[in-house]
């Protein structure tokens, strides 16, 4: 997955300040979140040398839930809750991949949540996607990539415009690395920026920037400990709530690929 997408498929737990987009009324604190993302990426068959030697052909399964909580708060209240189910077809050749992908994600407000702020109106914010994403390492430690994705449906409670656009780079940091020879691991700093562009918010600056560190197997075989400093501007990633501007910083601890 990309490192800054806050919408990647991994296990990761993180203590988000000053978002102010959940402060409805005066019983949900957003100074202080925790935000979850509970998933995983499982391959389903891979084709080696499929077009020519060295390529190969993936077909995977996606699945992953993202929660915020307001755990501060009298109720510990559960916010928002997304689900997500995608099927990525993916393909890789030298330094190029290409990833095409059908999902579907659904969104629901929390139940503490709706108890706490009766007022607040529940939308069904439901949709199917598909999108196409290119990328490519221009040396071993750094990758760029963009994309364009489509809506192909949506539940008729909540209209969204069909397009949107995304791009980003990430790069692992030659400086401060550490070799755990006993251990096959090597830690080191890895930074990376998400940029979405959405035609539903008419294609305002929305990004994701991530600083961190990185303990990683030399064998690159297994998923990768990531320690990192997360900043969010731009519109709100989660359910109904997407259409508000945020802005925020997360101290985040993950595992993932």
């Amino acid at each position: 997955h990309f490192l800054a997408d806050p919408r990647a498929c991994d296990m990761s737990v993180g203590w988000r300040f000053n978002d102010k987009v959940y402060c409805v009324n005066h019983k949900i604190r957003a100074d202080h979140l925790i935000d979850i993302s509970i998933g995983h990426a499982f391959p389903v068959w891979r084709w080696e040398n499929y077009w020519c030697c060295g390529d190969a052909l993936q077909l995977e399964v996606e699945a992953n839930v993202w929660g915020i909580f307001d755990h501060l708060g009298a109720e510990a209240a559960l916010i928002n809750t997304d689900y997500f189910i995608g099927i990525p077809l993916s393909y890789k050749r030298g330094r190029w991949s290409f990833r095409l992908r059908g999902f579907h994600v659904s969104s629901h407000l929390g139940d503490e949540f709706l108890l706490e702020c009766p007022e607040y109106p529940r939308y069904n914010p439901s949709a199917e996607y598909v999108d196409l994403f290119v990328a490519y390492e221009p040396w071993d430690a750094a990758r760029i990539y963009w994309g364009y994705g489509h809506i192909v449906h949506f539940d008729s409670s909540f209209h969204f415009e069909r397009n949107y656009i995304e791009t980003g780079f990430e790069t692992r940091l030659p400086f401060f690395q550490c070799h755990m020879a006993s251990q096959c691991v090597i830690a080191r700093p890895y930074y990376a920026m998400h940029f979405r562009l959405r035609e539903d918010n008419d294609y305002r600056y929305d990004a994701t920037y991530v600083l961190g560190y990185e303990f990683d197997k030399y064998t690159h075989a297994g998923g990768k400990l990531r320690a990192y400093l997360e900043y969010h501007k731009g519109c709100s990633l989660e359910g109904q709530f997407c259409r508000e501007q945020a802005e925020y910083v997360s101290v985040r601890l993950g595992y993932g690929y």
